[in-house]
């Protein structure tokens, strides 16, 4: 045999082995089952196109230079959500089998039996109705299949965050049970270090940083745990929404106040149920006081013994009784622009105080 017919004969094999690769590569995209690209040979050949952009450290926990992405994130991406309730030990086991396709993202071991994703997904739905002032369930607008909840059109400013997932928080993943979320960075490094998830492919790229696979729960007890892990979820995607000044938000109302029923006030709406320490207060987040110009506000107890103790407000006697919160706060009324620039951040603090955690109390 020539030279020439050794070479034809090289380039024959290799062209056979491509094409067998190829080919089981194609067909195990395609059984994957339905998801957010076509299931057929464009849909193959568009994620081969965007393995371009993807990355392969998705079990690192922190592949990034933390401040700098923290930055484009928003001001709580370093925030841990995960209720305080969840213990977040180590998962038993190893990881499940993921592919190694760009997109979809998907698990094919250990995934969750039938009647297990049945409750995943009727979690999601009783949690949007939930919550209708800022939640919105459906047919999930990334994956076009299976549950989703985003961030409800209502509101004017979603965070910018989830604009690159298109205001969805969080989907499920019908064939296996495996979700995909919106995370902190701080909850998604925790996941991953435990090992209950990794990144997706393309996060860090098309998809932000915190942009999480959650493993499908095995057990009840896992359930229970991913019902804390899309309580992060929502209480990171709910933690910025509200700001001071934007009082239209579907998540507030101002009028005279519902706790002594004379000043100006801010509250949650009558729609969004009242949880502590709103509860007290008859969900009013803070009074303005006509006659002087002081304000009362609710505020984290940090803040609350900060602004004490710098001389911005005072302690309410009877703080800490069955009437009144532990961070009821009375703030010095200000005598110029620059003390009323501070009184408004410290309002601010007490809005996104209140309204950070109604997500997470909802999901109970």
């Amino acid at each position: 045999m020539s030279s020439t017919e050794y070479a034809g004969a090289g380039v024959a094999i290799a062209t056979a082995t491509l094409l067998i690769v190829a080919y089981r590569d194609y067909s195990a995209y395609c059984a994957l089952g339905d998801h957010g690209l076509p299931g057929n040979f464009r849909g193959w050949c568009t994620q081969l196109k965007l393995a371009r952009k993807s990355r392969k450290d998705t079990t690192v926990p922190a592949p990034y230079e933390v401040a700098a992405v923290a930055a484009e994130t928003g001001p709580h991406a370093l925030e841990r959500f995960l209720p305080p309730n969840v213990a977040l030990l180590p998962r038993a086991g190893s990881r499940p089998q993921i592919p190694g396709f760009a997109a979809p993202q998907r698990q094919l071991t250990a995934v969750a039996s039938a009647p297990l994703k049945e409750r995943m997904n009727e979690h999601l739905q009783v949690l949007a109705a939930a919550n209708p002032t800022l939640l919105q369930s459906g047919v999930s607008v990334l994956e076009r299949y299976g549950t989703g909840v985003q961030i409800s059109k209502e509101l004017a400013a979603p965070p910018s965050y989830l604009r690159k997932s298109r205001g969805e928080i969080v989907h499920v993943h019908p064939p296996d049970g495996s979700t995909h979320l919106v995370l902190s960075l701080a909850d998604s490094r925790e996941i991953i270090e435990k090992g209950w998830g990794q990144r997706h492919r393309l996060s860090g790229t098309l998809l932000g940083w915190g942009y999480t696979l959650v493993y499908a729960p095995r057990n009840e007890k896992e359930f229970e745990l991913w019902k804390g892990i899309v309580s992060a979820a929502v209480g990171y995607a709910a933690a910025d929404i509200v700001k001071l000044g934007r009082t239209n938000n579907a998540m507030l109302g101002h009028k005279l106040s519902r706790f002594d029923g004379n000043s100006e006030a801010i509250q949650l709406t009558s729609s969004v149920p009242v949880s502590p320490p709103l509860d007290k207060t008859r969900g009013g987040i803070g009074h303005f006081h006509l006659s002087d110009g002081s304000t009362h506000v609710v505020l984290a107890m940090p803040e609350a013994s900060e602004v004490i103790e710098k001389g911005w407000g005072h302690k309410m006697r009877i703080a800490g009784s069955t009437s009144v919160p532990w961070g009821f706060t009375l703030l010095c009324a200000p005598r110029d622009q620059d003390e009323l620039d501070v009184w408004k951040d410290i309002m601010s603090a007490g809005i996104n105080y209140s309204c950070a955690d109604i997500g997470k109390v909802l999901y109970t």
